[in-house]
């Protein structure tokens, strides 16, 4: 499991209870679990419990360290079966000292060569325990060059710059296979076949709901990877997302079927409808089934839509208000750009931080 078991540092007991509840009932099926924290992860959360699960055959890798991320899996007699090379999310503070006078440039640049460094030191590491006719393979949480995210997934880029996407050459080489987190679509990487993102098993975003999820089964033949199966799952909520003019939402609205359905509006319009909620709500009020959870307009520029009104503010998270103070500025569109690269990367900081 590539990392996001959940998605915020301080998971409710519900979801824990969910989290060692799967964990329960998986270990009774397979030989081995390994999971590895995400950026949306809590190491120390997920380190509570690492001890205990490690009695089960359940490794749990939460930040870096070298030694503890090569894995040997044995089977039931005991025989080591596959070397699996278990990287979680790389924190900057794992990795190196930061020096706080550094330029953001240097300071990126150093970064990745930290992470460079870091594959390099475990690919030496599977080098020197001379395996043989076992399978070896890799898993990291990161935001890999080539990978594709669509529109309100709900995946924070990480970091910008040099750092937003690492290069596929820079992953591990001592690995056929590389089992990779963080993106929510499944996907490979600059398809190359054994560099892929399963993707989540449930939608996180409107902008996935057409998806078809699955998960990744790969058959070995002692060391060598003879197959490849990507298994579709279930879809577990069904999710919908109708977009247009006033017009043509009014329409796709009458046309939805009173079944049970997530649904969020999306109005792509530049003129501002007052009535827009009213009307929506309106053409569903018949369809209780149909669970409205959103209505979006982002073509619409209010003025002083910051200041407008509390309920305006109720609709908005942090990045939507600095979009929102940006486009009121005398910036030009490279210097926007670049504002938005460093919010990015001073909000992701603040988002890993325990």
């Amino acid at each position: 499991i590539s990392g996001d078991i959940f998605d915020t540092t301080t998971p409710s007991n519900a979801s824990l209870a969910l989290y060692h509840g799967f964990l329960a009932k998986a270990q009774l099926i397979v030989d081995n679990i390994v999971i590895i924290a995400g950026n949306h992860d809590s190491p120390s959360l997920l380190a509570s419990s690492k001890e205990i699960l490690n009695y089960l055959n359940i490794y749990v890798i939460t930040s870096a360290n070298a030694d503890n991320e090569i894995l040997l899996l044995k089977n039931k007699s005991e025989e080591v079966v596959c070397c699996v090379v278990a990287v979680p999310f790389l924190r900057e503070r794992d990795l190196r000292l930061i020096d706080e006078s550094e330029h953001l440039e240097d300071r990126e640049e150093n970064f990745a060569k930290a992470i460079e460094i870091h594959f390099s030191l475990l690919d030496k590491k599977v080098e020197e325990l001379h395996l043989r006719s076992i399978p070896i393979i890799g898993m990291a949480h990161l935001f890999a060059a080539g990978s594709t995210v669509v529109e309100n997934d709900g995946v924070s880029r990480l970091r910008v710059g040099t750092l937003s996407q690492i290069e596929a050459t820079k992953l591990l080489h001592s690995v056929s296979y590389m089992a990779l987190g963080h993106i929510h679509v499944p996907q490979t990487v600059n398809k190359v076949d054994n560099i892929r993102y399963s993707g989540s098993p449930l939608a996180m975003g409107f902008g996935e709901c057409k998806d078809t999820k699955s998960v990744i089964k790969l058959s070995y033949v002692e060391d060598k990877l003879e197959s490849l199966a990507i298994l579709p799952l279930p879809q577990f909520v069904n999710m919908r997302q109708i977009k247009g003019s006033l017009e043509e939402i009014l329409k796709q609205g009458e046309e939805l079927e009173n079944k049970k359905v997530y649904l969020e509006v999306v109005y792509t319009g530049t003129k501002r409808v007052e009535t827009l909620n009213t009307e929506v709500e309106a053409v569903l009020k018949d369809k209780p089934e149909v669970n409205l959870l959103a209505v979006k307009a982002p073509n619409i520029v209010y003025e002083n839509a910051i200041l407008e009104s509390d309920t305006a503010l109720d609709k908005l998270d942090v990045t939507d208000v600095f979009k929102l103070r940006l486009k009121d500025s005398a910036f030009e569109d490279a210097e926007k750009k670049s504002l938005e690269d460093v919010f990015e990367s001073v909000l992701n900081s603040l988002e890993v931080e325990e």
